[in-house]
């Protein structure tokens, strides 16, 4: 029994439809499962968290009938680094025209010396009886120290006590006093 040609021709062309298909997905399965796309993306993001912080110790000077220069260490006891400290400096009430200078150090003073200079003056000269804010950039990093040294300009006549109260100054929100260094980080 013979079929007839029209069949035959059509089971052809369904096969050969079927056959293209199959072929059509493997190559566009195989060219997109074959391609490996790689790249590396940076950028930068704010710390959220952290604490910032500074303190001195002794956080005063008194000088006694007796002049010369008397050191403190300010550490950084916070978690987060900071670029600038706001000293609030009170000299107490007293009489005499004694001054005070304050300067400080990023290594610790030796024989009066910071590193064998000067150090870095904060402020000019504070008055019996004052109270002056000055800032320094020169900070400790976080868990570490800057050095000051306090020195008035001759023997004072009475007791006179120099007082610091620091403050780390700035904003990352309105009501706060406090001031970071940029930080990134790659995401």
């Amino acid at each position: 029994m013979r079929r007839p040609r029209g069949d035959v021709v059509g089971r052809r062309a369904t096969a050969m439809g079927v056959a293209l298909v199959a072929a059509a997905l493997v190559v566009s399965t195989g060219a997109s499962g074959s391609s490996l796309v790689k790249g590396r993306t940076t950028g930068s993001g704010q710390l959220t968290a952290g604490g910032w912080g500074a303190s001195s110790s002794p956080a005063s000077f008194t000088w006694n009938l007796i002049g010369g220069s008397q050191y403190a260490t300010v550490s950084n006891t916070g978690t987060v680094a900071v670029s600038d400290i706001t000293y609030s400096v009170t000299i107490s009430s007293g009489i005499g025209l004694t001054t005070f200078t304050l300067a400080v150090c990023p290594v610790a003073w030796s024989g009066g010396l910071c590193g064998g200079g000067a150090g870095t003056a904060i402020g000019g000269n504070f008055g019996i009886g004052s109270t002056t804010n000055v800032t320094s950039s020169v900070v400790p990093a976080v868990g570490g120290n800057v050095y000051l040294k306090a020195t008035p300009s001759g023997v004072p006549v009475v007791s006179i006590t120099m007082t610091l109260s620091l403050a780390v100054t700035g904003s990352n929100t309105p009501a706060s006093t406090q001031l970071r260094a940029a930080v990134t980080t790659d995401q």
